[in-house]
């Protein structure tokens, strides 16, 4: 008898103990602790980049009041300006200008239109109009230092300088706004002043041969 009970205590000490190592087993590992994830480091603005504070510079987004620097510029500008006494709009692009000017006459407006591509003008009303070479007329002016500059179309620089009240717009504008008319009949001012000039110096000197009368 004393034998069983001892086998019995047996048993159940190696039941418990299997009982405990089952358990141990089933009862997964703690889990380690993850470090918490580090936030990326802010990117600081990229330089010209505008902020809440920092207005753009973009120069085109600035307003354009000059026409010889709407003339620089590497942008086509729209621009609306006074011309002696005239309401002019004008077309900008690449150092060329086109402008339509509206002038009163007797009581009526008349549209006076030029067109600046590179260093010759062309100004025209209806279907008539001039070409001038403003380096031949530079030549002419040393010729005849006499020759009157008051009905000479102004060059470039010059047309530039006389805009008034000048407002600017970028634009998209079209090549073919700087072509010249194929309507429009030109005639070569500087050639029409070479020979009136040559005319009246030869008067000029006829003058000088004619006998005195008294």
């Amino acid at each position: 008898m004393k034998q069983l009970f001892i086998v019995v205590m047996i048993a159940a000490l190696l039941l418990i103990g299997c009982t405990k190592q089952a358990q141990q087993q089933a009862t997964p590992p703690e889990q380690q602790q993850q470090p918490a994830a580090t936030p990326p480091a802010a990117t600081p603005p990229a330089a010209n980049t505008p902020t809440a504070n920092t207005p753009p510079t973009n120069p085109v987004e600035q307003a354009v009041t000059n026409l010889q620097t709407a003339l620089n510029a590497n942008v086509p500008y729209y621009c609306k300006a006074t011309v002696q006494g005239g309401q002019a709009e004008m077309w900008v692009k690449n150092g060329k200008v086109k402008s339509d000017v509206l002038v009163t006459a007797n009581n009526a407006q008349i549209k006076a239109s030029s067109l600046f591509v590179d260093n010759t003008v062309y100004t025209w009303q209806g279907a008539k109009g001039f070409k001038v070479d403003m380096d031949e007329i530079k030549k002419l002016q040393q010729q005849y230092p006499s020759l009157p500059k008051n009905n000479i179309p102004q060059g470039k620089t010059d047309y530039a300088q006389s805009a008034a009240d000048v407002r600017c717009t970028v634009a998209v504008i079209p090549d073919s706004t700087f072509a010249v008319p194929s309507d429009v009949t030109f005639e070569d001012l500087a050639a029409t002043l070479n020979a009136a000039m040559s005319q009246l110096q030869g008067l000029q000197n006829l003058q000088g041969k004619l006998p005195a009368y008294s």
